[in-house]
């Protein structure tokens, strides 16, 4: 039975086919125009250029009461102003993202631009326009690598391959769903948004295989030998080592307004870190953001050797190569910590050397006053 909507809903909805590869997303976009052909309204068109490799292309889908246009901007940086202006009045995203491990610059570069476009009109939350992030590989574990590798937690996961149509059908069909339900029942959309979320967990950790392990070890039956009577020894049992604090989420305090600022100058995370003479530096505050530096610290040895770096060095590139952080003594004892990727370390570099000038012996007891004088540099 077809539903009716009212007139005020019928509309058209845009989605978005973009990544560092245009020719990923223009192979996608041929492979969903010809599974969906008989809806489609015309054939793939071009626009914004002659050349065929810097213009955009799109088509027009009629499904039941709304019509889907789908476009692939560019990467060229000559249409960076009309591919930023699709992306404001996108209504939905699905960013591909390869599998080559060599393109992972280029796709980080891509989603820090994508995520301060979307700041300025959604906030630095975004939890109003949906994007899904689809990787052009069916290989868990190769997932499971890049998810980490791009910092891509919280986020809707899909796999696909160009094979494989029932993935392909499964992206376009999940997007439209989307930004329809956004239209039509804003409360489901969340809920929708949330389970979808919910559901990419499983690329981040290892629920399902740590179940099923522990499942099999207690219905294993294993003999246990009764173990002799020691006699008790005095000795004064070693004190507990101290632990390292809980790392203190969001602030409250901070605005909106401030974290845009940072996503605008691409930054990713910022965490205040303090000094405690009985284990050293530890993560105690952050303004926004969840990225790569508390898993860095988690380690006492990566966390000393953060702390070394701080003192001698404006910042310094991460393991994997993607995650630059820049440092801003904030006192005696206390660094500001500041994420990027290595794709904006000059706009970083520039950054922090002009937070370390404002807060130059300047001392910092809170993450607010740390905000009360940056948004003077912001």
């Amino acid at each position: 039975m077809e539903v009716n909507l009212v007139k005020e809903m019928a509309r058209v909805l845009k989605i978005l086919l973009y990544g560092p590869e245009c020719l990923s997303s223009r192979n996608l976009l041929r492979k969903i125009y010809d599974l969906y052909r008989e809806a489609s309204m015309y054939s793939i068109r071009r626009f914004g250029s002659s050349i065929s490799s810097e213009a955009v292309e799109y088509c027009s889908f009629k499904i039941g009461s709304f019509i889907f246009e789908v476009y692939v901007p560019p990467t060229s940086n000559r249409l960076r102003i009309l591919r930023n202006n699709l992306i404001k009045k996108s209504d939905g995203i699905i960013f591909v993202i390869p599998s080559d491990e060599q393109e992972h610059e280029k796709v980080l570069s891509h989603i820090l631009e994508t995520r301060k476009i979307l700041s300025k009109k959604y906030g630095p939350e975004n939890k109003s326009l949906p994007v899904i992030f689809a990787i052009n590989t069916e290989d868990e574990e190769r997932v499971r690598q890049i998810v980490e590798s791009l910092n891509l937690g919280d986020s809707i996961i899909w796999t696909f391959s160009f094979g494989d149509e029932i993935s392909i059908r499964e992206i376009f069909g999940k997007i439209t769903f989307l930004v329809s339900l956004k239209v039509l029942d804003l409360k489901k959309f969340f809920i929708e948004i949330d389970r979808l979320k919910a559901e990419s967990y499983k690329y981040l950790k290892r629920e399902v295989e740590i179940s099923e392990v522990r499942e099999y070890m207690e219905e294993l039956e294993i003999p246990m030998a009764p173990l002799p009577d020691f006699p008790e020894l005095g000795i004064t049992p070693v004190q507990q080592q101290k632990e390292l604090p809980i790392y203190m989420p969001e602030v409250p305090a901070v605005s909106s307004r401030v974290k845009t600022k940072f996503i605008e100058n691409y930054v990713v995370d910022v965490v205040l870190f303090d000094f405690d003479s009985s284990y050293g530096f530890y993560a105690k505050q952050a303004v926004f953001g969840n990225g790569k530096i508390i898993r860095f610290v988690k380690s006492p040895v990566d966390l000393a050797e953060l702390s070394i770096i701080a003192k001698h060095s404006i910042g310094c590139l991460l393991r994997d190569g993607l995650t630059f952080i820049g440092f801003v003594p904030a006192g005696e004892n206390k660094v500001i910590a500041l994420e990027t990727s290595v794709s904006h370390i000059r706009k970083m570099c520039n950054l922090v050397c002009a937070m370390r000038k404002k807060l130059r012996r300047v001392e910092l007891d809170d993450i607010r006053d740390f905000i009360k004088k940056i948004k003077e540099i912001l």
